[in-house]
This record gives structure tokens, sequence and C-alpha cells, in this order.
């Protein structure tokens, strides 16, 4: 089969606003390497990717080959490491590094850098599933029952077996992708994420179920929790 040239574009451009300290969350260290980094690693490691592309803030363009260089030596194994600013929104933040992409790139993974627990395997389920629909995501069951709301009461009980949730890294064909932000620019139009974007397009979105603990840390008590898992490795491959 032939190899699609694969570009990973990793969305670190925002400020981090709901984990407190001085270092921006993307950039604090887990376990000894920066979030970023983490995020960044499978997919240096997997055979599949061309390139990766990185949204930051403006401020921490100019420092970041620097951090690369420190903590992470398997980055000079010939795979290209760009970098952008990143936007007012995530769509922007992504929009300008699909812009970066070469012009052969046939597939594009858009990933968050706060995910560091991504792993090579489930990159290559949902590669394949790319190749033979055109775009695909991770999701898991939801476990909670969801309920919608009216002012200060419960309006209505959502059926929970015809929900999903939905985790990145999410992967399109790149020419689809970029189709639909070229014309969601035009419209003025923001989505929720970069397959709710395709949705409103009318493109069909396929999911993988997976269960691996895809952790996106958003706050003290997810960085505690992904110290947890990185300090008992064998928890993330049950």
């Amino acid at each position: 089969m032939e190899r699609l040239k694969t570009a990973a574009i990793i969305t670190a451009g925002g400020m981090g606003l709901r984990l407190p300290g001085e270092v921006k969350k993307q950039f604090r260290l887990l376990e000894g390497k920066p979030l970023i980094i983490r995020a960044m690693e499978p997919f240096l490691k997997h055979r599949e990717i061309s390139e990766l592309i990185i949204t930051l803030p403006a401020e921490d363009l100019e420092g970041f080959p620097g951090l690369v260089e420190e903590y992470c030596p398997q980055c000079s194994t010939g795979k290209q490491i760009r970098w952008c600013e990143g936007g007012s929104h995530r769509q922007d933040s992504v929009f300008n590094a699909l812009k970066l992409c070469a012009n052969d790139t046939r597939i594009a993974l858009i990933h968050d850098g706060v995910r560091p627990f991504i792993s090579e395997s489930l990159i290559s389920s949902l590669l394949e599933m790319c190749r033979e629909y055109g775009a695909a995501i991770p999701s898991a069951p939801v476990k909670h029952t969801i309920k919608t709301v009216k002012d200060d009461i419960v309006d209505h009980t959502i059926r929970r077996d015809i929900l999903i949730q939905v985790y990145t890294p999410q992967v399109f064909d790149f020419n689809i992708l970029m189709k639909c932000y070229h014309r969601a620019k035009m419209e003025e139009y923001y989505s929720t994420d970069d397959a709710a974007l395709l949705e409103h397009y009318g493109y069909s979105i396929h999911y993988l179920t997976d269960a691996s603990p895809n952790l996106k840390i958003t706050d003290q008590f997810d960085f505690w929790l992904a110290e947890q898992l990185l300090r008992n490795p064998d928890k993330l491959n049950q």
C-alpha cells in the first residue's frame, strides 16, 4: 500500500489559565519532561508521520528550539519539525499550521498539546480508518448520565447509548480539511473541534472506540493523575 505523506499538527498555543503557575501548562515539567514534548514523542516515533507542526504562543516561538534541543534528543532523527504562532482561537491556530504543511501532504492529524498519553497503535488505527473513509476520530462511551437544563431545573435526560465522548488526534484527508478551513474562514464560522467543522459542511466522520487513558491535562487534578500514570506505566497498558 502506498504510504501517504502525513503531517501531525499539535496545538499548544493556549495560555493554560486553568492550571495555575508561572509556567504555561504545555511547558510544565511532567516527571522531568515538558508536557508538549511528551505530546510530540509518539508522532516522532511513528513511521508514517512525515512532519510535525506545533502551534505556540507568540512569546514562546523564539525559545522553543532550545526546549526541543534540551528535552528531545530524538528530534534530530531527520523528521521535520516546524512551529508557528497560534491564533486567537484554536481553529485559527490549526489553520496557521495547515498552511505550513508540505504541498504533497495527503493526511493531517490534529492533536492537543496537553494529551501526553497517545499511543502509536491508536495513531496507526486512525490513519487506516482515515485512508478508507477520509475522516477518523477516537472516542469512548459516555459513562455519566447527561441531562439538558433550562434555567435552574433539569429539562431532559439524553439517552446515553447514542452518545460518545471524543478526543484527539483527529485525522482527516488533507484536501478535504483544507477545503473546509478555507470555507470557514470566508464565512467566519467557528466550530468546537475539527470533526465538527467537517460535520457542518456535510462530511461524514467515522469514529474508533478506544479504551486507552487519553488524558487531557486541564487542571491540577489532571496533572496529578498524569504523574501517577507515568509512575505506574503498567496502568497505561491495561
